[in-house]
């Protein structure tokens, strides 16, 4: 008598079990995240100048500094790069000579990468795909980052973090930690009021403009 139908099948599915069972996992395909930057510049060198006052405040919000105009200069050579974060480049050099203190005393805003003191690595570490905005962090490569000197305050500031958009050219900084010198200001006075020994964060108005015109992209495949 012919066997029904249902028992040819429950035997072909006992069958072909071990061969499901044995079959090899297909790993999913792990996506690659792609950093692009194009700099026009065949040196890879760009500079910066501050579009309008640039002004520095502490954690509380009192202002520490007010510059008219700052500029800068480093180096962000065209490059491709994987992962989740990219390096970039730096600023080697930071000047601002038209700045002041509340109160009306004088300061500068200075880095220099001859002397050690200011030169800043930037690490692409987000991207905003719909804007061209990478957000940016700043890590010193001294001991000393961008200092600030006046006759009654003293202090530099590293740990920046930064954001650069590509429609605008701007690059600007939103905070970094600061800390004051420890040795006596010009008026006897140490560190800086409003500067915490143990780092401060400080906050930024104004920006950058960058030249020539930097493009930084990211994509995910």
């Amino acid at each position: 008598m012919p066997r029904p139908l249902s028992r040819h099948i429950a035997l072909a599915a006992a069958a072909a079990a071990p061969l499901a069972l044995s079959a090899p996992a297909i790993a999913a395909h792990a996506a690659t995240t792609t950093w692009k930057v194009v700099n026009p510049a065949a040196d890879g060198k760009y500079t910066t100048a501050s579009t309008g006052t640039v002004t520095v405040k502490n954690q509380a919000g009192a202002t520490l500094l007010t510059c008219s105009s700052v500029q800068q200069w480093g180096q962000m050579a065209s490059r491709t790069a994987t992962g989740a974060t990219a390096s970039l480049g730096n600023v080697s050099d930071t000047v601002g000579t038209t700045c002041t203190r509340p109160g009306g005393g004088t300061a500068v805003m200075l880095g220099n990468v001859a002397v050690g003191v200011g030169p800043i690595s930037y690490t692409a570490t987000g991207y905003d795909a719909a804007t061209g905005t990478t957000t940016l962090s700043g890590t010193q490569s001294s001991p000393y980052g961008i200092t600030v000197l006046a006759d009654d305050c003293r202090f530099s500031f590293g740990k920046i973090t930064a954001s650069y958009a590509n429609d605008t050219q701007v690059l600007k900084y939103n905070s970094a930690v600061a800390a004051p010198f420890t040795t006596a200001n010009n008026d006897g006075s140490v560190g800086c009021a409003g500067v915490r020994a143990a780092g401060e964060t400080i906050t930024f108005t104004g920006g950058f403009k960058v030249s020539p015109a930097i493009k930084i992209t990211r994509t995910t495949s």
